[in-house]
């Protein structure tokens, strides 16, 4: 897939909230399509902190757009499978990524957040980027959108594009509060030195009742490492140190070479599992994209992907150079479908597999058992071509 040329320079002046993976994503398809969006971010410098992100082939499609296939290449990890196993270390289901790259043309991977930030950074006029610079409010008014910073400064704008996360500051202006859907999970992200005997290019996931971990290499020496435990086997207000974490799972398999390797000096970041409630995409000459517009849950590893199909799909509306709220209209009527189906499934599918029932636990183990892995690779493959 060829890199995407630059058009000519437009005058409109658009302001990008957020500069997280959607937000970077947003700046370089609109100065591809000719803009010089202005990025602000609260924070005093663009965040490149965090640990693993799975790429699939609509993510990994985007970033071959943008000319960044060679970069990704040499900062992730190709991954040849994605594999389920229940408590002891037994297979129960598995998607075949090099099937896919077959059909498709494009791998699947592993890669730490760091890099893939530093990746999209590198990829944009950094010298439009504002950091320190907290947006406190925004409004449609007839000729644009008025901004309201922190530091008392005020700006109008022609679009705005809100990626300022799940609790965004752009959406409840707009749409006031929107309530975040619990999960009743928490998940603890660990980024870890890779075991010795661990050589597998694959994401493994075990299963268990009411708990699940999962692991996949993001580089040559780390792994990415999840961990998820129902809400209520911990207090939040009192959250489990590593080890007395770790107690709570005896797995089998790969695992055993795994948790050693989680130790004091392991980057961990812990989140409770939420989505948005509500899909909150466009008002005005404002658009929302990412999780401040339909965060969803982890478990179809879509969240970064989600953002990114928002932000390339916003450009090639874009590029046919309508008038911005018509354009903004056809976005939300393009993307509501699209992005409600990837956050109900990703839901449904996390219940599934973190059941706190132990019938219904084996009931899922036995079903999975059944699907072949050209089903589940299929399946993938439909769900991440088109967009």
């Amino acid at each position: 897939m060829k890199t995407q040329a630059k058009n000519e320079c437009r005058n409109e002046k658009i302001l990008i909230i957020g500069g997280g993976i959607a937000g970077l994503t947003a700046m370089n398809r609109l100065e591809a399509i000719g803009f010089s969006p202005i990025l602000s971010e609260k924070a005093q410098s663009i965040r490149t902190d965090g640990t693993g992100i799975l790429l699939g082939i609509n993510a990994v499609s985007i970033l071959t757009k943008m000319g960044l296939a060679d970069k990704l290449a040499q900062n992730a990890i190709k991954l040849s499978a994605m594999v389920g196993l229940d408590e002891r270390g037994g297979k129960i289901a598995s998607n075949d990524l090099t099937y896919i790259e077959e059909k498709s043309g494009l791998g699947t991977y592993g890669i730490s957040r760091d890099a893939l930030s530093k990746i999209l950074l590198e990829s944009i006029n950094q010298a439009n980027i504002i950091t320190g610079k907290k947006v406190v409010h925004i409004a449609n008014e007839e000729n644009g959108v008025k901004v309201s910073f922190e530091d008392g400064e005020v700006h109008m704008y022609d679009l705005v594009v809100g990626v300022d996360g799940i609790h965004s500051i752009a959406r409840k202006s707009l749409f006031g509060d929107i309530p975040l859907r619990d999960a009743k999970q928490g998940c603890w992200r660990f980024i870890v030195e890779k075991p010795k005997g661990f050589t597998q290019n694959a994401i493994f996931e075990h299963m268990g009742v009411g708990k699940r971990v999962g692991y996949m290499p993001i580089d040559s020496g780390k792994l990415y490492v999840y961990v998820l435990l129902d809400s209520d086997k911990f207090d939040k207000n009192d959250i489990p140190n590593h080890t007395q974490l770790l107690e709570q799972f005896k797995f089998g398999g790969l695992w055993k070479i795994i948790s050693p390797a989680i130790i004091d000096k392991s980057k961990c970041v812990f989140n409770e599992i939420k989505d948005l409630s509500e899909i909150c995409i466009t008002k005005g000459r404002v658009v929302l994209i990412g999780d401040a517009a339909h965060a969803v849950t982890p478990n179809m590893g879509q969240g970064a992907a989600m953002g990114m199909e928002d932000a390339d799909v916003l450009a090639e509306i874009l590029s046919e150079k309508e008038e911005i709220k018509k354009s903004l209209t056809k976005f939300e009527k393009r993307r509501y479908k699209r992005v409600k189906m990837i956050r109900d499934k990703s839901y449904i599918l996390g219940k599934m597999a973190q059941s706190n029932s132990r019938l219904l636990s084996a009931v899922r183990n036995a079903i999975f058992k059944t699907l072949p892995a050209k089903l589940l690779s299929n399946d993938t493959l439909k769900t991440l071509s088109k967009w």
